[in-house]
């Protein structure tokens, strides 16, 4: 977790000497003490970092988020799949979720959550809102939704004024309609074969049998079978896993292995051909 600063002048490329140095420059590296505005995180995804030792490294980031969180910003690059590289087009979706206490940043015309969703709007998307805060609250975000955006969906959810953010009812609803909205998604982007997610990235011993699983109700074959079938698949795509390239479901690819008897270029080919 490093943090650069930039300072002194601007240089023009075209006059800098092939021969000068960051400190001719005047970049410096600043101590991990010193005032900054966030903190950059990659997240974990490359199982080759941490052989056979993957597992509890996702826990592990997400400790150290938690206690560098309480009193700065957060930043994170998960891969290179940016904001950037999935412009919203007409039939795609967006959804905010807020809080009560983010109402403002959906009110208010500079909030962060009502510039999101208008540019999604404005794409051609068709926007929704999940929010969560006390009834008088939700009543009265429930209008302004209804001036500003008529055909938007809003679901509404009261929050009890207890010592606890949700009661048990209102936990268990808003998991089924997160897992509901999630799992849309994934039928959206063509990421399910029949009923079966096939995005599952194997990256702990829990979502390695998940994917094995999913192999052996796909494809008929025994556990030991499919999970061998796994691991070729993974290794055919670990070199574009390590250089942080786009690379297949391997649990899709195995499919179609398994079911057409191919080998990996054209379980590939006709995977993503038919997706």
């Amino acid at each position: 977790m490093g943090k650069q600063e930039i300072g002194g002048r601007s240089v023009r490329s075209a006059a800098v000497s092939r021969r000068a140095t960051p400190a001719a420059l005047r970049f410096r590296l600043p101590a991990e003490w010193e005032r900054h505005e966030a903190t950059w995180l990659g997240w974990p995804h490359n199982l080759t970092d941490w052989p056979r030792k993957f597992a509890p490294i996702p826990w592990v980031y997400a400790e150290i988020v938690r206690k560098i969180s309480y009193a700065e910003l957060m930043r994170f690059k998960v891969g290179l799949d940016g904001l950037r590289h999935r412009p919203l087009h007409v039939g795609d979706s967006a959804v905010g979720i807020v809080s009560e206490a983010e109402q403002d940043s959906l009110r208010s015309r500079q909030g962060f959550h009502r510039r999101q969703l208008g540019a999604a709007r404005r794409a051609g998307a068709s926007i929704g809102l999940i929010f969560l805060g006390r009834e008088e609250s939700a009543h009265a975000v429930g209008d302004f939704i209804g001036k500003w955006n008529p055909n938007g969906v809003a679901v509404l959810v009261p929050v009890p004024d207890t010592d606890f953010l949700l009661d048990g009812v209102t936990r268990v609803g808003l998991k089924m309609l997160l897992n509901a909205l999630s799992t849309c998604t994934m039928v959206r982007l063509g990421r399910v074969m029949g009923n079966t997610m096939i995005w599952v990235v194997p990256s702990n011993l829990k979502l390695i049998d998940r994917a094995t699983r999913y192999i052996q109700k796909l494809t008929g074959l025994a556990y030991p079978a499919a999970n061998q079938l796994l691991f070729e698949v993974i290794e055919f795509v670990e070199p574009r896993m390590k250089a942080d390239q786009a690379y297949p479901p391997v649990v899709g690819v195995s499919v179609m292995r398994a079911r057409h008897g191919l080998g990996n270029e054209e379980a590939e080919q006709r995977l993503m051909a038919e997706l």
